[in-house]
């Protein structure tokens, strides 16, 4: 899995810690489509960042990403500790930072989290970006459905991840995002964002039809993730799946709403989606990525 960066064009922002993860360097003024990028904004960004990895479950992810798979044998017993010590917000924010941050095979990465209490349902996809000219484009956003489950918890966690490696140049209404599952498989329990990321509920008016929406700022903080907890139902397989549509702007103005959906069909069995509809000045495009949990 590639770890996932944002960067803006013609000035050099990042840098790479001890552990592998990504802080904002020092940065002077520069443009981004026409757009000058404020120092001031970069700064408040790094410092945001430096908070954030302070965080003990941040700093518990970012060591288990360095450790090998024989050092990580010697510290099993106390990392099993750790993780069953979490909230389950922070170790939502763990299983997001591991999974992000990981270079290692999914195979190996499963092996891993599974000797310390963790189960880890996720496909081997991967992405390579490139920077485009005027709005993010769907090539740019890298987009993640899977499923986790840690030792003693009754329910599973169908996490929707995402980061793209561009800021916005153009920002336009809220973008949304959903988690879509099979209702007559799996049954919902709880929907779950990071307390201080862009990512808000947006609408749980259809949980118990398989469709849960959020709300994303596409700023500076883009990458986030969104998890829906559900119990089993029935059968051996659930199929879920998560849907992104970005919404940008033409030229600059000033969007501060929140974008209209109709509820659409999904194209999981038992769940349903939703479109945008865009306003004047706005285009949008949808990712969508999907996976099955066997249980």
């Amino acid at each position: 899995m590639k770890k996932l960066f944002a960067t803006t064009v013609a000035t050099v922002l990042l840098a790479t810690s001890a552990f592998g993860t990504t802080s904002y360097a020092a940065a002077v003024d520069t443009v981004v489509d026409g757009d000058s990028v404020n120092k001031t904004e970069l700064v408040k960004v790094n410092n945001s960042f430096a908070n954030y990895q302070k965080k003990s479950e941040v700093i518990l992810a970012n060591k288990f990403n360095t450790l090998s798979t024989t050092e990580l044998s010697k510290v099993e017993d106390d990392y099993q500790k750790q993780i069953q010590a979490l909230s389950d917000e922070e170790f939502d924010r763990f299983i997001h930072n591991v999974v992000k941050n990981n270079d290692k095979d999914v195979k190996q990465l499963q092996q891993e989290l599974d000797s310390i209490g963790v189960e880890l349902q996720i496909e081997n996809k991967s992405s390579e970006f490139e920077i485009g000219t005027l709005a993010i484009s769907p090539s740019e956003l890298d987009l993640s459905a899977y499923s986790v489950k840690r030792g003693g918890d009754s329910f599973w966690r169908l996490y929707s991840q995402w980061a793209v490696n561009k800021l916005e140049a153009y920002e336009a209404s809220l973008d949304v995002v959903s988690i879509e599952w099979d209702s007559n498989v799996a049954k919902y329990y709880n929907a779950v964002v990071p307390a201080d990321g862009p990512t808000t509920k947006r609408d749980g008016s259809q949980r118990l039809d398989g469709l849960y929406l959020f709300n994303v700022e596409d700023d500076s903080d883009f990458d986030s993730y969104a998890v829906v907890y559900v119990t089993k139902l029935k059968g051996e397989e659930l199929h879920h799946g998560t849907k992104y549509e970005h919404t940008y702007a033409e030229w600059d103005s000033s969007f501060s709403v929140t974008a209209e959906v109709d509820i659409t069909k999904s194209p999981i069995s038992g769940a349903l989606s939703f479109t945008v509809n865009q306003q004047l000045n706005e285009k949008s495009w949808p990712r969508y990525e999907d996976d099955i949990l066997y249980w």
